[in-house]
């Protein structure tokens, strides 16, 4: 019944969008972007498309646009070669059901390295283009291609700068890609580069996806610049607030003007219903560390600290959700207070951590509401005083990852390279980008050794991470790793850890108990990159406050 309502409700805005008039020649024309419809991860298997992606095309069908553009991530884009292909299948069943030409993107989850590049253009044509329609010029870019991860650069900047001339007389242009790379969080040659040629020839907007929000970014010398991420993947944690609800974004042209709107399959939105200063605002707010906890002998204290990011009072709701078969205790386990607007409210909560193992840590829900309606659910594990991330490293890299078989590793993740054996800090070694030398990295803030960052490299490939812990006496302990992409991990000479996956790093994915032994303790990490982001956590909790870190250990002495 609630989707009868919902249909009856856009058979009317078809009306208020379109009028009555068709999209003739000389008339306004209309179409839709959307963005990150694959399959969330966790899903239940990795064909599928979600359900919210077909809210989207049944919104779609009733508002009849002239065309669609998908910027990305159309696919998870598993490993096994098999079930990549199966997945493209279940795509292309999906869109079927889409009444209107489709135009697509190809996204970091679509395109992992060249065999993948490959099955895209056979099943649907380049990964650059471009294309007209009714005077207006349409730029699609890639900005995943194979050797030039995140940047615009070569062949492909080249192209672009000769299609803004060619269409320079062009009623409107608009660009697609499906990072928005002009985001400071990226390293990109975006805002050198492309965007002096978009202001040049007067492009009107440019429209990318991979986060999974919406967010209008404002304007830069006439160029418009959107993100649309919520076709139908699993949406950012930041909640509905900060642009994380599902949505396309219709776009109407005329000779001289272009208006933009945000549809959600309920309903549609001004174009400013989340601006890039909402988003910040919020998701500031859920990203700092809302609950902090101070270790002490016997009974430690969590604090929470919230700051309203809006000027409307909210209600704030924390539940605790505690590790099957640890000790650990939080008292109360559930709590609701409200905030009055543009106020802060902090919070004491009594802890007893696991006597045995601080990993895995609890885990806690942040309910935030306004007049009685969720605005924000987000799920978050608590920071630790004392730190127990490893902040100092030596980094290396990188080294040949190589193609992937299907489900076996590639060649390189297994491939023992030099830095397995040995620490040499005196001597460089040959590395895919030439010579390479180990060099000292600081974690960031949240623990997370960017080795994107540090290394400056791109491309599928493997890089080694490595720290000293001294202990003053034989000890086993738990410690929480995380990667991305997939990971090996030694203590000393033993091997404690191999997974190859493609993933996102966070906290923590998986808890391994190790030995160290009285004295300076080797730890090698070696993690592997398909593309995007690359980098790893390590937290090793140490209650006794003994443990010394030093990423020269006793390579300095």
């Amino acid at each position: 019944m609630a989707r009868r309502n919902s249909s009856i409700t856009l058979a009317v805005l078809v009306c208020l969008l379109l009028g009555t008039s068709g999209a003739l020649a000389g008339q306004p024309f209309h179409f839709v972007v959307i963005g990150d419809n694959r399959t969330p991860g966790g899903w239940r298997n990795v064909y599928e498309q979600p359900p919210a992606f077909f809210d989207n095309i049944r919104a779609i069908n009733l508002l009849r646009p002239e065309f669609a553009v998908d910027v990305g991530d159309l696919i998870l884009g598993v490993s096994d070669t098999a079930m990549v292909l199966k997945e493209w299948d279940y795509f292309d069943e999906a869109v079927s059901h889409l009444q209107v030409p489709l135009k697509l993107v190809v996204g970091n989850h679509d395109v992992r390295n060249s065999w993948s590049a490959g099955v895209f253009r056979r099943r649907y044509g380049p990964l650059h283009y471009s294309f007209d329609h009714k005077g207006s010029h349409f730029i699609v870019l890639n900005s995943e291609e194979i050797g030039h991860k995140d940047h615009i650069v070569g062949a492909q900047l080249e192209w672009l700068r000769q299609e803004l001339q060619k269409h320079a007389n062009a009623a409107h242009v608009f660009v697609f890609l499906h990072k928005p790379l002009w985001k400071d969080r990226y390293i990109s040659n975006w805002n050198t580069d492309v965007h002096p040629l978009l202001a040049r020839y007067k492009v009107d907007a440019v429209f990318a996806g991979h986060e999974h929000h919406y967010e209008a970014c404002g304007v830069r010398d006439g160029v418009h610049y959107f993100v649309t991420g919520g076709g139908g993947a699993n949406l950012d944690g930041a909640g509905e607030a900060a642009g994380g609800f599902y949505h396309f974004m219709w776009v109407t042209v005329s000779d001289d003007s272009v208006r933009y709107a945000v549809v959600r399959p309920e309903g549609v939105k001004p174009p400013d219903v989340v601006t890039s200063e909402d988003f910040n605002r919020w998701k500031g707010a859920l990203s700092r560390p809302v609950v902090t906890i101070r270790f002490s002998p016997g009974q430690s204290v969590a604090t929470l600290k919230f700051v309203t990011p809006g000027h409307m009072p909210l209600a704030l709701g924390l539940a605790w959700n505690l590790p099957v078969g640890s000790s650990w205790e939080v008292f109360p386990r559930e709590m609701k207070v409200g905030v009055p607007a543009g106020d802060s409210v902090q919070l004491r909560l009594s802890v007893r951590p696991d006597t045995v193992s601080v990993l895995p840590l609890p885990r806690y829900t942040v309910r935030i509401e306004s007049q009685k309606q969720p605005m924000v659910t987000t799920e978050q594990i608590p920071a630790l005083e004392p730190d127990t991330f490893v902040r100092r490293w030596l980094v290396i890299g990188p080294f040949k990852l190589g193609e992937e078989r299907g489900e076996a590793p590639p060649e390189g993740f297994l491939r023992s390279y030099p830095p397995e054996k040995k620490i040499d800090l005196r001597h460089a070694v040959k590395g895919l980008a030439g010579k390479c030398r180990w060099k000292p990295v600081e974690a960031a803030p949240n623990g997370y050794v960017d080795l994107l960052r540090a290394l400056h490299y791109f491309d599928p490939a493997v890089a080694y991470a490595a720290t000293f812990v001294y202990s003053p006496v034989p000890r086993d302990v738990t410690v929480g790793l995380g990667s991305n992409d997939g990971a090996r991990m030694w203590v000393n000479e033993e091997l404690v850890f191999s997974r190859h996956v493609p993933r996102s790093a966070s906290p923590d994915q998986d808890i391994l108990r190790v030995h160290f032994r009285k004295g300076w303790n080797r730890i090698l990490v070696k993690v592997e990159n398909f593309g995007g982001g690359w980098g790893l956590y390590l937290r090793v909790p140490d209650l006794s406050g003994t443990l010394r870190f030093d990423p020269y250990g006793p390579l300095s002495h």
